[in-house]
């Protein structure tokens, strides 16, 4: 699975439920399985639900999200810079814990948190194109340029469908198991 195709499940959901209607959650339109709350019950998913609402004032996410790691068949790691790549998914993951905030007054906020302290947490206006320019350089690199590549690889495939003025904000706590370095990817 491919970040592009997490996020369309993402966006998928949000704007349905922007929409005021329910998805299916078990549905075959959605590319990624997301996870009732309720449902995850391993340790894994219970640190990552006390990690989101430790972070965010006691709130609960409303589901889970599961992204396989993947390796890149062509070699490169070139995904966070909005290019193609050739995956082959591995055991490893990445999990994202969604709460979708229903407040007309802030609207197309992402608020990305990671379970690892080094990795800083960021606050994203998707209606700014300042906050969802990727910057390469080594220099002024933040690990949510991965998210943003994955947005804009959506945005560029799905324009003509999505609204993101209508989005509402989402709070997600990240969590991953994928080494670091090891030239894997999520």
């Amino acid at each position: 699975m491919s970040a592009v195709n997490l996020l369309n499940s993402l966006i998928n959901k949000v704007s349905a439920a922007s929409d005021d209607t329910k998805e299916d959650e078990n549905s075959s339109s959605s590319t990624i399985p997301i996870q009732n709350v309720k449902d995850c019950t391993n340790e894994r998913y219970t640190n990552l639900i006390a990690s989101f609402s430790k972070q965010y004032d006691g709130l609960q996410p409303d589901f889970i999200i599961r992204s396989p790691g993947r390796v890149n068949l062509i070699g490169e790691h070139i995904d966070y810079c909005g290019y193609d790549v050739l995956p082959m998914a591995v055991e490893k993951e990445i999990l994202f814990a969604v709460k979708m905030i229903d407040d007309k007054k802030e609207q197309n906020i992402i608020e990305l948190a990671n379970t690892e302290p080094k990795f800083k947490k960021i606050r994203i206006d998707l209606s700014s194109e300042k906050d969802t320019t990727i910057i390469l350089g080594h220099e002024n690199r933040h690990w949510s340029i991965y998210f943003l590549a994955a947005y804009k690889g959506v945005i560029k495939n799905y324009k003509s469908q999505i609204n993101i003025k209508q989005f509402k904000s989402l709070r997600i706590m990240v969590d991953g198991n994928v080494p670091k370095g090891s030239g894997l990817s999520s």
